[in-house]
């Protein structure tokens, strides 16, 4: 393997913005242990296909043994799923529980869509690539008078396909030997399943923030609160967003609901001083390219290829195993990108590419 040094990306901390619209929130109760689950996640993947407003994460809550599981999330868990897969929807509570089946995902989903919102929930944050610091400012805006309540900000940090292989990763498939299931014949359990939005904190408490948005909040006021978290080292910071949201919290859970809320993925830029690096395991051409770029591996192992753009912004993400092609069209405009091929958290390759005018 060959190192030297390329060029200097300015870039050190990316601010991203997102803006305040209606958008429901799904909490998928799953679990690494639980057999049932992976035909959960293939609906909750087949919502968010169908719905760009609608905003998923997964809570692992079925067991301890599964490695993705803490106990901030299990206090949601304990008061609204009495099983997985199930699924809240803007935690609105239904006969018999908050988490409902899959069947019922659908009708309630866009229920929630077209109730006009109260309030907007507009999100913000930078990243520090030393200190792994994540700093984001949640802001609300009353649309209209609130009734009088309990209301709570919080945030979720979602790591989004993690993929490991033993005890608490591998996924148990009750589909393993069923005909015609997407799971059928991938094993029981499925080793290296790659688990979709997993939650990884819940921040600040498992019920939320009270105090910040007022118990009588009323229309045209605007309220601010600015969230900070360090992610671990073993956490992939380029698969890792943000969900913040406005609850309203009742003792016995039957009044909760998720009035609005907003995500962002964290882009991470380039280190300020980026080594390129040349492995003879991939091969990439042409370069440059006129229309379509191939990315070659001499193996059929799991890489991630990530696309940056002059000012150090990831542009494109995306998972191959064996090839890998992105075209021009695909960027928007010619030009000279950085590209880098990661094995896990290990940078494999890295590389200057150019699209020509």
């Amino acid at each position: 393997m060959k190192r030297y040094i390329l060029f200097l990306f300015l870039a050190a901390t990316f601010i991203g913005h997102s803006y305040g619209q209606r958008k429901v929130l799904l909490e998928d109760f799953t679990g690494a242990f639980c057999a049932n689950c992976p035909l959960g996640s293939y609906f909750v993947d087949s919502m968010a296909t169908l719905y760009p407003d609608l905003i998923t994460v997964s809570l692992h809550t079925y067991g301890i043994p599964d490695s993705m599981f803490f106990p901030t999330i299990d206090t949601i868990g304990q008061a609204y799923a009495l099983g997985a897969p199930l699924a809240a929807i803007d935690r609105i509570y239904h006969a018999g529980g908050t988490a409902i089946y899959l069947t019922q995902w659908n009708n309630n989903i866009l229920q929630r869509l077209t109730a006009p919102p109260k309030l907007d929930v507009t999100l913000s944050s930078t990243w520090d690539n030393a200190t792994r610091d994540i700093t984001a400012t949640m802001n609300v805006n009353i649309l209209s008078d609130l009734d009088s309540g309990d209301y709570r900000i919080s945030l979720y940090i979602v790591e989004d396909s993690v993929a490991h292989s033993g005890p608490g990763y591998d996924q148990e498939n009750i589909f393993n030997q069923v005909i015609g299931s997407p799971f059928y014949g991938l094993g029981d359990p499925i080793p290296g399943y790659v688990h979709r939005h997993v939650v990884r904190a819940l921040l600040p408490y498992a019920w939320g923030l009270a105090g910040v948005v007022p118990a009588t909040a009323l229309s045209s006021q605007n309220f601010a609160h600015v969230f900070h978290y360090t992610l671990p080292e073993n956490y992939n910071e380029n698969k890792v967003s943000l969900v913040a949201f406005v609850s309203s919290y009742t003792a016995d859970h039957h009044g909760d609901s998720v009035l609005n809320a907003a995500n962002e993925k964290l882009n991470i830029p380039l280190a300020a001083n980026v080594i390129s690096t040349v492995d003879n395991n991939f091969e990439i051409y042409p370069n440059p390219a006129r229309d379509r770029m191939i990315f070659s591996s001499a193996d059929v192992k799991s890489y991630s290829l990530l696309i940056y753009n002059a000012l150090g912004q990831v542009v494109m993400q995306r998972d191959f195993k064996g090839r890998a092609e992105i075209t021009r069209n695909e960027l928007g405009n010619g030009g000279l990108y950085y590209a880098r091929i990661l094995q896990g958290r290990e940078q494999r390759m890295a590389l200057p590419i150019m699209f020509l005018q």
